[in-house]
């Protein structure tokens, strides 16, 4: 499979192998590199800047001697999803011992605080994700009973809702600005999640939450243009 093919929480935190042929130059520094060592194996992050990354842990020569540099304390190379989105890769449904130690000490140094990894391992999100920047999410709002699609980035998991950010000013007026925290409510819909926020003048609390539910599902439905299980 390729990026696109795969959802982010089959990747986050786990291990996978490329062939990817010539990217393991980039691996010489740390370990000697032949030219039949076409294989990396990978695990996969978030770095600073949001962007899904990919710490090389191995190389090696096909899917089931990739190795070398195991050993070693830190990454071989790294590469951004950028770099690697269109190699293909297969998932590493068993991961050794020896690659679990490596990947758990780079887990360690990642920036991310308990409520964001939270958010981060909700699988039911994959679909409304940013391919290269997990935790920005698509997210509808309503104004006028209608619906505004906008790009929000996640910040935590409030047992009700996801709390997020708006990335971008509003081209309309929909009473939300750039920056400004929004509430942001996973409603199930033909058996997929679709993200949706209220104004911020309306405050999603346990009273209204079912309230807005219910009034989401009946705009939702009126509005066909509001795709269903498609990747950002």
């Amino acid at each position: 499979m390729i990026l696109e093919e795969s959802r982010f929480t089959e990747l986050y935190h786990k291990y996978q192998i490329f062939e990817v042929d010539d990217l393991t130059e980039e691996c010489k520094e740390l370990v000697d590199v032949s030219v039949e060592d076409c294989f990396m194996l990978t695990t996969c992050m978030i770095d600073a800047a949001g962007n899904l990354v990919f710490p090389v842990l191995a190389i090696g020569n096909s899917i089931d001697s990739c190795e070398k540099g195991l050993d070693i304390q830190e990454p071989l190379a790294l590469f951004s999803s950028f770099d690697i989105v269109a190699y293909e890769f297969d998932i590493v449904e068993h991961p050794t011992f020896k690659m679990q130690v490596k990947g758990a000490a780079l887990f360690e140094d990642e920036d991310c605080t308990r409520e964001l990894a939270q958010v981060r391992n909700i699988k039911e999100l994959d679909y409304q994700r940013d391919i290269h920047y997990p935790d920005i999410l698509n997210v509808h709002f309503l104004s006028d009973g209608k619906f505004y699609k906008y790009l929000v980035e996640s910040v935590e998991y409030n047992s009700k809702f996801i709390e997020g950010r708006l990335l971008k000013e509003p081209e309309k007026d929909i009473g939300i600005h750039q920056n400004e925290k929004v509430d942001i409510v996973p409603v199930l819909l033909n058996n997929q999640i679709q993200l949706v926020s209220a104004n911020s003048s309306v405050h999603v609390n346990d009273e209204t939450f079912e309230k807005l539910k219910d009034f989401v599902n009946d705009i939702l439905e009126e509005y066909p243009e509001v795709i269903k299980g498609k990747k950002s």
